[in-house]
């Protein structure tokens, strides 16, 4: 008797096949699922690179506006203590105003 002439090495055949199919279905959805998750992070990481280079130019126009500023104040005539003394005379004043 001949090896793949029994009916059970045939039926094992065939159910060996059928699991291999199944697998290399899995293995294809898998696949699938791998790609449109990666799809998906691509589309993520290029929202967020987007974002940072936005990001990026606002930093650098407030930076840009904050050296402007300092550069403003440092060319002021008022010390932070002429600044001091004209707070506390505005608070004089306003105190004095609501007695009149």
């Amino acid at each position: 008797m001949r090896a793949n002439s029994n009916p059970l090495n045939s039926y094992s055949h065939l159910l060996r096949s059928a699991q291999l199919q199944s697998d290399l279905q899995k293995f294809h959805n898998l696949i699938e699922q791998l790609n449109t998750h990666k799809e998906t992070l691509n589309t993520k990481v290029t929202q967020r690179t987007e974002e940072l280079q936005k990001n990026e130019e606002e930093l650098k126009a407030v930076e840009e506006s904050v050296k402007g500023l300092k550069d403003r104040v440092g060319r002021q005539d008022l010390s932070a203590e002429d600044v001091r003394r004209m707070q506390g005379e505005r608070a004089r004043l306003e105190v004095s105003e609501k007695w009149l």
